[in-house]
Parts: C-alpha cells; sequence; structure tokens
C-alpha cells in the first residue's frame, strides 16, 4: 500500500524545468531531470532504478525511506503539481546535486540529492534525499520578489534577457568576476540601460540578488536572449558557501 501511495503521489507531481536545457554531455543535469521524470511518472520504479543497484540493503532502504520523507516533505509545502524545477545545480565538492524548486506559494525550497555517483556509465543515487527549507532559501525567495519588481522589465520573467542580457548562461558582457558582477548592480554601466541600484535596494538585497542570480546560473532557456560578451562562468558557488 505504501508503494501504491508513493506511485500516486509521484504522479501528481508538476515538477518541471523554466524551458530549461541541459549543456551538452551534462550527464548531472540529465540525472537531475530524471528525478523529476520519475516524479511524474507511475511507470518508473523510482526504488529500483535511481538507486545505486550496488548499494548494501541497509543503504537501500535508507535512501528509499529519505525519497519518501521528502515526497511527504514537499506535499505540506503546498500543491506538488504547481511547483517548478528551477535548475540543477552541481556540487563538485561534496557530488551532490542541488535542485532549486519554486513552490505555487512563490517561495523556495531546495531539493539535495546526496551522494551522487556514476559507474557502468550511468549516474546512481548513493545516498539520502533531502528537502531543505533554511535561511537561504529565504533568502532567494525574497531576492526572486526583488528581481520581479525591480529587474523584470529589462531582463525577463527568468532572467533570460529582453533588453538588458540573458543572466543564466555562460556569458557575461561587463564582468570577469563575481565582484564585477555586484558592482555593476550597485553603481551601473555607463553607455547602457543599466542603472545603478545602491539608490534602490540595500546591501543586504543586492547580496541576496545575487545568491539568487548564482542559482540560474549554467541553464540553457529555448527562449533565452543569445549570448553576449565573453564566455566565464561566474557566480556558480555562492549558495554553497
Amino acid at each position: 500500500m505504501k508503494k501504491l501511495y508513493l506511485f500516486f503521489f509521484i504522479a501528481t507531481l508538476g515538477l518541471e524545468s523554466i524551458e530549461a536545457q541541459a549543456p551538452a554531455g551534462d550527464a548531472q543535469y540529465a540525472f537531475g531531470q530524471k528525478i523529476f521524470e520519475f516524479f511524474k511518472s507511475q511507470k518508473a520504479d523510482l526504488l529500483v532504478t535511481a538507486i545505486d543497484p550496488k548499494a548494501k540493503d541497509d543503504v537501500k532502504q535508507l535512501i528509499s525511506t529519505s525519497i519518501l520523507n521528502a515526497l511527504d516533505k514537499l506535499k505540506t509545502l503546498g500543491d506538488p503539481s504547481r511547483m517548478q524545477m528551477v535548475n540543477v545545480l552541481f556540487d563538485e565538492a561534496k557530488k551532490r546535486i542541488l535542485i532549486p524548486v519554486l513552490t505555487g506559494k512563490k517561495e523556495f525550497i531546495m531539493l539535495i540529492l546526496d551522494n551522487v555517483i556514476e559507474q557502468d556509465g550511468a549516474i546512481y543515487l548513493a545516498g539520502p534525499v533531502h528537502v531543505v527549507h533554511s535561511e537561504k532559501e529565504k533568502k532567494l525567495t525574497r531576492a526572486r520578489k526583488t528581481f520581479m519588481a525591480k529587474c523584470f522589465s529589462c531582463h525577463g520573467q527568468f532572467a533570460e534577457g529582453v533588453v538588458g542580457p540573458n543572466l543564466t548562461d555562460d556569458y557575461w558582457k561587463y564582468a570577469k568576476t563575481d565582484e564585477e558582477v555586484k558592482d555593476i548592480i550597485t553603481n551601473g554601466r555607463k553607455g547602457t540601460v543599466m542603472m545603478a541600484f545602491k539608490d534602490y535596494m540595500t546591501a543586504g538585497e543586492i547580496d541576496e540578488l545575487m545568491l539568487y542570480l548564482s542559482v540560474l546560473q549554467g541553464q540553457r532557456l529555448r527562449k533565452g536572449k543569445p549570448a553576449e560578451g565573453n564566455e566565464v562562468r561566474l557566480l556558480r558557488n555562492m549558495y554553497l558557501q
């Protein structure tokens, strides 16, 4: 009966990427997408397919229990069918996949897949699943509201770029470091439409906005504005700090 409940609940989840495509060859991103395909499908056997087949039985049971607990936790945070998977982030140091999720109430949570391993040409979950709703997620929620109020008109709903550049890809026109990104937000950029926000945002709000932009990085939005500037990976580790 518990397994039937799991499949029923999986079928009700509607977590999807916001027009996101993975970079070519990004196996971790593909695995994150696959997890949510499991969540949406009654046909996929999550407990067998996603878990490391070489793990000991007690580890498999731990992971299975954590998945059930994660699904129960998600259910308490709102209607799962209205949740959106925003991105898939890979924590290289800890071998984790982090999936920022926006609930139907437009609040952020983080789904963390611990101990992701690659073996036999496939990627498996060898550790528990956690749903995190901490102070960092609260900062992301506030920052998204700031973005929608003050950045949306130039950068778009998903930061895909309109008049201003796409803020989700690996290309930056005027910045080479995280500090330069912060300086542009704070002081603007002469000769462009980018105004200075130091008189419209507090220093704390700018820091939170940087954190929000960090979890949007590395996407390939189908409707995103074409790349501008030089290829450079910025803002990648702010959530992990």
